[in-house]
């Protein structure tokens, strides 16, 4: 029971450590409720508490050592709850900060231990295993929360970041609970059920890392909302005339030419993106407009504006959308290899009938 600080304080000894070990009992309790407000008046009041033991207890006596323990254990609680609300307000820089500043303490914290651990003071052992575990449970998971944190960091800052990697990697920091030499209260059923949370917290993100993974792996289009038809072409004028021809009056169909449309201020990928970005559909020409010279021999290739169009295509609303008319001639790109064109040698109407059908099977045609 704690008693009033006498005038004389070394006449009557007062108990400070237990009310500091009731502090650490309600700040364990903000972990679950995340109280900001609480925590910071649990803090206020263990150093108040440590301040007053310091002014009767010397400098490395047990007891005050116990307490600056105590206290360690309420500022790692306070910190990792201000980070929870930094991230939760998307300050990122501060919420790292904060965690790192967490793990410091749980650090110092478990250092202070192992040389209280030295004294052999037997009716201390199990309290001081306990709070060594309460000290890896809080840097575990800071560490595993800062490294979110450092991934949402650097998207902000517009540089790659594997989420899915991170996921597992935070997951591994959690994990690290179970390889703790911990030694068991049977009456105190805290430290098997925050060894639980931290491996259920390590399930959900590894589960969440596996998602991210396959959904890496799974190609998603932009879905059509437009019947508008672009052309994409190179040099070949008279095709392009011909191909235009083709879809406005014999089949119906809106087409849009880049260089027909309006500027409107914009730069040339500014322009194609906001134009193509209108269409449902693109047809490409590849027409004999480069001549390549390599390994002694020469080919026909076209125009890179036409292959870097097509890949832009291909990547906002699948193959499928995509129809390549190439001119015999034509040596399609490696990368490009097996891709099935319609192919002409003179005129675009040589592949009419073809061209109406891809167009057909897509529900294209008025």
């Amino acid at each position: 029971m704690s008693e009033e600080i006498p005038s004389d304080p070394t006449s009557l000894p007062v108990d400070y450590l237990s009310p500091m070990l009731d502090l650490i009992n309600s700040s364990l309790l903000t972990l679950n409720t995340q109280d900001l407000q609480e925590i910071t008046i649990i803090l206020q009041k263990g150093k108040s508490l440590y301040n007053k033991a310091s002014k009767v207890y010397e400098p490395n006596e047990f007891e005050l050592r116990i307490m600056e323990m105590c206290l360690l254990s309420i500022q790692s609680t306070y910190y990792f709850i201000k980070a929870a609300y930094s991230k939760l307000e998307e300050k990122y820089s501060q919420a790292l900060t904060e965690f790192q500043k967490t793990v410091e303490i749980c650090t110092a914290g478990k250092i202070l231990i192992a040389g209280l651990l030295q004294e052999d003071e037997k009716e201390f052992e199990y309290a001081l295993f306990f709070y060594h575990f309460l000290f890896s449970f809080i840097q575990f998971s800071a560490e595993g929360e800062g490294l979110e944190i450092a991934h949402e960091i650097k998207i902000e800052a517009g540089e790659f970041s594997d989420y899915s990697a991170v996921l597992l990697a935070s997951a591994a920091k959690y994990r690290q609970i179970n390889d703790l030499d911990l030694v068991f209260d049977d009456t105190n059923p805290t430290v098997p059920a925050l060894i639980k949370l931290l491996n259920r917290l390590a399930d959900i993100k590894e589960d969440k890392a596996d998602k991210i993974h396959l959904k890496k792996h799974t190609l998603k289009h932009v879905p059509i909302r437009s019947k508008k038809i672009f052309l994409i072409h190179g040099h070949a004028e008279g095709l392009l005339l011909e191909l235009q021809e083709i879809l406005e009056k014999r089949l119906g169909m809106e087409c849009v030419i880049l260089k027909k449309e309006s500027n409107q201020g914009d730069s040339v990928i500014e322009k194609f993106e906001r134009n193509a970005g209108e269409c449902g559909y693109a047809f490409a020409i590849l027409s004999t407009d480069d001549i390549i010279q390599k390994d002694g021999g020469t080919y026909f290739q076209a125009r890179p504006n036409v292959l870097f169009e097509m890949g832009w295509f291909y990547g906002r609303y699948g193959r499928k959308n995509v129809c390549l008319l190439k001119q015999k001639d034509v040596v399609m790109p490696s990368d490009l290899g097996g891709i099935i064109c319609l192919e002409f040698s003179q005129k675009i109407s040589e592949v009419y009938l073809e061209i109406e059908k891809e167009l057909d099977n897509l529900s294209f045609l008025k």
